[in-house]
């Protein structure tokens, strides 16, 4: 439930130093490109989709997921796939392959419909993974920072607060 500010706050001390939270995370628009509460999930969706159950029913994309099973361990790929394809697929399929040096892999291809409230439940929960800088990098960041701004303008100054 941490803004990034709150986040900056408890990582950095600082919650002005939310800005390096969103640079490194590539995040342009605080509301959307940050992981959305429950609540405010469902209003994305009503207002995108106009209702859940259209979000659930609408499909987004295909995809076949491709698993291979061994000694080695396992591999899975992902691919997304036109409704062609998605229609020429069986629901699943299983075969066992034997290598030239005795080992077996198991290969399961299965196929999916992935509903448009899919897509955006799966797209919101990826971005409970950020990337922070670790602090002791904060005064080599901002004195790098304050050298691009001063080739730009050389009379302006950023304020720096000790971190850590």
């Amino acid at each position: 439930g941490d803004n990034m500010e709150i986040l900056a706050e408890k990582y950095y001390g600082d919650p002005e130093m939310h800005w390096l939270i969103a640079l490194t995370n590539d995040i342009v628009d605080a509301k959307y490109d940050w992981v959305l509460n429950t609540r405010e999930f469902t209003n994305f969706i009503k207002a995108k989709y106009g209702t859940l159950a259209n979000a659930k029913s609408a499909i987004h994309h295909y995809t076949k997921t491709i698993k291979r099973e061994s000694i080695y361990g396992t591999y899975e790929d992902v691919i997304e796939i036109d409704l062609d394809t998605y229609n020429a697929l069986a629901s699943s399929s299983y075969e066992v392959f034997t290598l030239s040096d005795g080992t077996s892999v198991t290969e399961t291809i299965t196929k999916q419909a992935v509903s448009s409230y899919e897509y955006e439940y799966n797209l919101n929960e990826s971005k409970r993974q950020i990337k922070l800088i670790k602090r002791e990098y904060m005064g080599e960041i901002m004195s790098e920072l304050q050298r691009q701004l001063e080739q730009e303008n050389p009379t302006l100054r950023i304020g720096m607060k000790r971190i850590g």
